[in-house]
C-alpha cells in the first residue's frame, strides 16, 4: 500500500475529463440515493453503542438497536444552546465564485459556536481528544495531488487548522511528512444533479486516498436557493439531508444539529474509517476467536510482511480506546504506523483445509480487502475456501467479515431506509425509479500467502505461454469445483510460481464430459505440480448450481475490458455461461501479449489495437490485430503470440455459435438447471480443449523460446 500512484493536477483534468468522470458516477450511483431529515442523519453519524438488550441479526444492528449521543439529554441541551450562538448567514448571490469566502466563513463559525457550546460540558470529549478538534473551511488553497481518475478538490476546503498556512492540502498526505490534509470538501452549484455528480467525484478521491473508509461526507450547497446539503457517499451510494435554508432559524438549527454530531466524533471509527488498518499497519485476526493477531507492515499495496523478530501472535487490543494523538497539520491516520488500531472478533471465518495458519507464517503475505454485495456475501471466501488447494488457483490463508468493537459487520447498511420505506426515502436524483433492493454491502478480508504480478510483465515467450495455460487451468479447477469465475480479467490472474500437492486432475464427475484428448494434452502441455500463474479474486464468482437456481440473467459480471462481446452488449435477460468466461480469458491473452511492459519499441499500428481495447471496441480490436499479420510494424512479443491469438480467436465464433444452436435455440420454453447444467459442462471442457490445443500447436514453436529476441 505504500506504492505510489501517479496523480493528476487540477490544470491537467480538463472539462470534458470532469464530465465523463461525473457520467461515470452517475451510472454507478444511478438509484441509490436517499433522504432523510437533519434528526435521522445525525442518528446515523452519531457516535453510539449498542442498547443492552440489541441482537445481531446476520451480523448487523439496526439504526434502533443503538443508543445514540444525539438522542441524549446532553446533546439537546448543547444544541439548545447552540442555536442562539449562530451566525447571521448572508447570501452569496447567483455567481458561484463570488461568494465562496463569505459561506467558508459561515461554515468555520458554525463550527466555532459548536466548539463554544461542547467546551463547556463535560459529557462531550475534550478539544484536543475530537476528531476534528480545529475544523476550518477556506478558499483558494490549490490540492497537491488528486487520485486515481477522480476529481482534485477545488471549490471549499474543510480540515483541521488549515487556515494557519497558505501551503497546498493534500487528499493523501505523503507518508513521510507533515502536511494539511482536506477532511470535508464542500461543493456550490445552483444545481443539485450536477453538484451530487460532482460532489461524488471529491468523495471518490477520499476513497482513493484511504480505501480503510466506510463512506465519506461532502457538504453541498445551492446558492440560488441558499440551501445546505449534508451528503454522505457509501459503498453502496448516497445517503443526503434535505436542503436547509441558511437564511431561515428552523434551517440553521437542523444545520448546527449535524455539525454538533460531527465534532463529538472522537475515533477514527466514529469518523467513518475501520480501525483494524492503515497504509502501513495492518491487524490480522489469526482465528475465528480473533483473541490474537498480527501486527502486520505494509511493503506495498496490500502486501503485508508479518513479523520474524518476534512471535506473530500478540494479545488482542485493549478494549478501551486509545486517544488519539493530537496533529497539527491535519489528519494522517492512513499514514501513520504508530496509528492506534483495533482488531475485532471477525464474522465468518474461514479458511481451507490443509492450508497454513496465519500465526505459522512469516515473510510477505497478500491481503486482498473488498466491499461484496449482500447478495454475493460469501461468494469469494466460499469459492478460495474450495478451490485455493487446487492446481492454477490461488492458495488460501483466510477470509473474513471486518467487524466493529460490538461485533457487528462492518458495512453500510445504516446509511439506507428500511425495506419498506425504499419508495417514500428515495430521491429522484438521477432516476425516476426507486430501487427493488438496497445495495447493502460488508467489507472483507482474504489472507493468501502467494503473491506474483501481472501478465503483463513476462519476461519471455516461454514464461508468458505457461502463464496462459495455466491461467486456463485456474479457471477450470475453479469450474470443476462448482463454481463459475464470471470475471476473468487481467487484475484477477497473475504470474506466481504456486506448488500443489497434486498436478492438474479432472475429477471423476465430470470425465462423461471429457474427450480423451484432453489428459494428454495437459500432459504434452508439461503441467506438473507447480503453475505458473493463478486465478484469483472471487468477488462475482458463484456456484454455478446457485446461478441457475436463482435466474440471474438480468445482472451484468464481469471487467467491461475483457467481458465477452454478446454480455457487454446484453440487455435483460441474458444467462451467462462458460461461453463467456471462456471469451474473457481470450481479452486476457490478447492484453497481455499487446500490452507487454517488456516488448520494447512502440509501434503505431500496435497502439490502434490497445487503443480500441480500452474503449471496448473489442471487433476493431481484433481487425487491427489481424492487420498487423500485413504490417511490419510489430514488436517482437507480437511476433511471437501473433499466431497463437489468430488460431484461438477462430475457436470462439464457432463455439459460441454451437452454444446458440445446440442450447439457447433447443430449449424447452420453461427451461429449469438440470436442462443448462450438463450444456454448461461440455461447453466449459470443450472451450478449455480449444485453447489447449492451439497452445499445443505452437508449444514447441516461437512461444516457447526464452527470449522475445529471435535467437541467433
Amino acid at each position: 500500500m505504500s506504492a505510489s500512484t501517479s496523480h493528476q493536477s487540477s490544470s491537467e483534468q480538463t472539462v470534458s475529463d470532469q464530465l465523463s468522470i461525473q457520467g461515470v458516477i452517475e451510472e454507478e450511483i444511478v438509484d441509490q440515493t436517499f433522504l432523510f431529515s437533519s434528526s435521522e442523519l445525525a442518528r446515523i453519524l452519531s457516535p453510539k453503542k449498542p442498547k443492552t438488550n440489541a441482537v445481531l441479526s446476520d451480523g448487523f444492528f439496526g439504526i434502533d438497536d443503538y443508543d445514540c449521543t444525539v438522542d441524549g439529554s446532553a446533546f439537546g441541551d448543547a444544541l439548545d444552546d447552540l442555536v442562539g450562538q449562530l451566525p447571521s448567514f448572508s447570501t452569496i448571490g447567483t455567481a458561484e465564485q463570488g461568494g465562496y469566502k463569505s459561506l467558508a466563513n459561515f461554515l468555520t463559525e458554525s463550527v466555532t459556536a459548536c466548539y463554544n457550546v461542547l467546551d463547556k460540558r463535560n459529557e462531550f470529549p475534550k478539544r484536543p481528544e475530537r476528531w476534528y478538534s480545529d475544523l476550518e473551511f477556506v478558499v483558494g488553497i490549490s490540492m497537491a495531488d488528486g487520485t486515481e481518475d477522480a476529481a482534485v478538490l477545488r471549490d471549499i476546503m474543510g480540515g483541521n487548522g488549515i487556515s494557519k498556512l497558505d501551503e497546498r492540502l493534500f487528499c493523501k498526505p505523503p507518508a513521510d511528512q507533515f502536511a494539511y490534509q482536506t477532511m470535508l470538501p464542500v461543493e456550490v452549484n445552483n444545481c443539485w444533479r450536477a453538484m451530487v455528480a460532482q460532489a461524488a467525484t471529491y468523495a471518490r478521491s477520499l476513497f482513493g486516498a484511504n480505501p480503510m473508509r466506510v463512506f465519506a461526507l461532502i457538504l453541498g450547497f445551492n446558492h440560488d436557493d441558499n440551501q445546505l446539503r449534508f451528503l454522505v457517499f457509501h459503498r453502496g451510494g448516497l445517503a443526503a439531508s434535505h436542503p436547509y435554508d441558511l437564511t431561515q432559524e428552523d434551517g440553521l438549527k437542523e444545520v448546527a444539529r449535524l455539525f454538533l454530531t460531527l465534532v463529538s466524533w472522537r475515533t477514527a471509527a466514529e469518523a467513518g474509517f475501520i480501525a483494524c488498518g492503515n497504509e502501513t499497519t495492518h491487524l490480522l485476526p489469526v482465528d475465528k476467536e480473533g483473541e490474537q493477531h498480527v501486527r502486520a507492515k505494509v511493503t506495498h499495496i496490500f502486501l503485508l510482511l508479518l513479523p520474524t523478530d518476534a512471535p506473530p501472535a500478540c494479545p488482542k487490543a485493549p478494549e478501551k480506546q486509545q486517544p488519539r494523538p493530537e496533529q497539527t497539520k491535519g489528519e494522517q491516520i492512513q499514514t501513520d504506523p504508530d496509528a492506534p488500531l483495533k482488531c475485532f472478533r471477525p464474522l465468518n471465518f474461514q479458511s481451507s483445509a490443509g492450508s497454513p495458519v496465519l500465526s505459522d507464517l512469516t515473510g510477505t503475505v497478500v491481503l486482498k480487502a473488498s466491499w461484496p454485495s449482500i447478495d454475493r456475501r460469501r461468494n469469494e471466501a466460499d469459492m478460495l475456501k474450495d478451490c485455493g488447494d487446487q492446481y492454477g488457483v490461488t492458495p488460501h490463508v483466510s477470509s473474513y467479515e471486518v467487524t466493529g468493537e460490538h461485533g457487528e459487520a462492518i458495512s453500510n447498511i445504516l446509511f439506507f431506509p428500511k425495506e419498506h420505506e425504499i419508495k417514500d426515502r428515495h430521491w429522484s436524483l438521477f432516476t425516476s425509479i426507486p430501487p427493488k433492493t438496497r445495495d447493502i454491502r460488508t467489507y472483507q478480508q482474504f489472507i493468501s500467502n502467494c503473491h506474483g504480478k501481472s501478465l503483463t510483465t513476462a519476461e519471455n515467450p516461454r514464461q508468458l505461454s505457461r502463464g496462459l495455460r495455466d491461467c486456463l487451468l485456474g479457471w477450470l479447477s475453479v469450474y470443476m469445483r462448482g463454481y463459475l469465475h464470471m470475471d476473468p480479467s487481467m487484475g484477477n490472474i497473475m504470474l506466481a510460481p504456486v506448488g500443489h500437492k497434486e498436478g492438474f486432475k479432472i475429477p471423476d464427475v465430470f470425465l462423461d464430459c471429457v474427450s480423451s484428448l484432453t489428459d494428454k494434452l495437459v500432459a504434452k502441455l508439461g503441467v506438473s505440480t507447480k503453475a505458473s500463474a493463478v486465478i484469483t479474486d472471487g468477488d462475482l464468482a458463484i456456484p454455478w448450481e446457485k446461478f441457475l437456481d436463482l435466474d440471474c440473467r438480468a445482472v451484468k459480471s464481469g471487467t467491461p475490458e475483457f467481458m465477452s462481446r454478446v454480455l457487454l452488449d446484453a440487455t435483460g435477460d441474458y444467462l451467462h455461461s462458460p461461453v463467456d468466461d471462456l471469451e474473457s480469458l481470450f481479452w486476457v491473452a490478447l492484453w497481455s501479449v499487446v500490452f507487454n511492459e517488456k516488448s520494447g519499441e512502440k509501434w503505431e499500428a500496435e497502439r490502434w489495437v490497445r487503443e480500441a481495447l480500452i474503449d471496448h471496441k473489442k471487433g476493431l480490436a481484433i481487425d487491427r490485430f489481424r492487420y498487423l499479420e500485413i504490417d511490419k510494424g510489430r514488436n517482437e512479443v507480437t511476433q511471437r503470440f501473433q499466431a497463437v491469438i489468430r488460431d484461438w480467436w477462430k475457436k470462439l465464433p464457432l463455439l459460441r455459435e454451437h452454444w446458440i444452436d445446440q442450447v439457447l435455440v433447443e430449449k424447452p420454453r420453461v427451461a429449469d438447471p438440470k436442462y443448462y447444467l450438463p450444456h454448461f459442462h461440455r461447453f466449459a471442457l470443450r472451450g478449455v480443449l480449444d485453447v489447449l490445443g492451439v497452445l499445443h500447436k505452437h508449444w514447441d514453436g516461437e512461444i516457447s523460446w526464452e527470449s522475445w529476441s529471435r535467437p541467433e
